[in-house]
């Protein structure tokens, strides 16, 4: 009972002297309150940098390891759409030949666009253009590779169609060549292009590699790989 009494009492104590410090020095009382309040928002603060900067760590480790993914998944589709090998024959180089030439169509027609890219790209290093590039698929400004030869640069954009070309591609690829600083802009497909694509592109100054000219540009391959041979 006198241990409960002395508690009592020495409680009563403090909260009268709190009272009278207060009365007499409410700024110390303020001051000590905020440094508490401050104290505590500060831990919170550093809970949330520390979960935040986990999370962030996290989402770094997942991002590596989908862009990994995404370059062995890259790698394991152009291994399948490069241009193929032209072997010297051992008969008619002429039969052979037209037989490359027709087999390596009939495989650039069933191309989804990406992979029309990359053959494209690969033609070009064969046949001689220099430092072939494969542009970003996003942002690109109309052109899928930008290459070299004899000194010049050129702006190429590559189209795997089922139908002939309009006006569009030359369009595009005519601010992209500007983009890049090209000197040349060219369109390449597997088709044709209108008449009207092709009026359009004589007056911008843009070449147009259709049908006909990649069996120009695959005979030329072809004419170097026999000369090697």
């Amino acid at each position: 009972m006198v241990v409960i009494i002395v508690i009592a009492s020495l409680l009563c104590i403090n909260i009268l002297l709190c009272i009278i410090l207060i009365s007499k020095d409410p700024y110390t009382v303020s001051k000590f309150l905020y440094a508490k309040t401050f104290a505590k928002i500060q831990r919170e603060h550093r809970a949330i940098l520390r979960e935040q900067e986990r999370q962030y760590k996290k989402h770094e480790r997942q991002f590596i390891t989908q862009q990994k993914e995404a370059e062995i998944r890259a790698k394991k589709e152009e291994a399948g759409v490069h241009l193929a090998a032209f072997h010297k024959p051992t008969t008619s180089s002429y039969q052979v030949k037209s037989t490359y030439i027709e087999n390596e169509l009939s495989r650039v027609d069933r191309m989804d666009g990406h992979s029309f890219e990359i053959w494209c790209a690969d033609l070009l290093d064969k046949i001689g253009y220099t430092d072939v590039q494969i542009t970003p698929g996003s942002g690109d400004q109309g052109v899928d590779i930008i290459c070299e030869r004899n000194g010049k640069k050129y702006a190429i954009q590559c189209k795997c169609y089922h139908s002939d070309l309009g006006n569009k591609p030359i369009q595009e690829v005519t601010a992209g060549r500007i983009f890049y600083d090209c000197d040349y802009g060219i369109v390449m497909t597997n088709m044709h292009f209108t008449q009207g694509a092709i009026e359009l592109a004589n007056k911008v100054g843009i070449s147009l590699c259709d049908r006909d000219t990649l069996i120009n540009m695959l005979s030329e391959y072809v004419a170097i790989n026999l000369q090697e041979s």
